[in-house]
C-alpha cells in the first residue's frame, strides 16, 4: 500500500476502482435482521423510512464499500495536504 502515498493519481484511482468492483460484484442475498433493542419499534420505522427514500441502485454492499473506503480517502488527503483533513 506504499504506492498510495507517492502521488501517482492513476494508481490510486485504479486501486480504488478495483476495490469498488469487488464489492459491486458480490452476490445480493436476503438478510434477516433480528432486532432485540428496547428501541426496536422506533428503529424499524426509521429504517423503513430511509429505505423507501433511497434509490434502487444503493445497496448494503455499496454502503459498506463507502464506509470502508472513507478512512482510506482521509489518509490519502492527509498525506497529500500534510495536515489533518478532518
Amino acid at each position: 500500500m506504499d504506492f498510495m502515498f507517492n502521488g501517482d493519481k492513476y494508481r490510486q484511482i485504479w486501486f480504488l476502482n478495483k476495490i469498488f468492483c469487488i464489492f459491486a460484484s458480490m452476490e445480493t442475498k436476503q438478510a434477516v435482521r433480528i432486532q432485540t433493542s428496547f428501541l426496536n419499534a422506533v428503529e424499524k420505522k426509521v429504517l423503513v423510512w430511509i429505505a423507501e427514500r433511497l434509490p434502487r441502485w444503493v445497496s448494503s454492499d455499496l454502503l459498506s464499500a463507502i464506509g470502508l473506503l472513507e478512512p482510506l480517502h482521509l489518509q490519502i488527503d492527509t498525506a497529500e495536504n500534510g495536515k489533518n483533513a478532518v
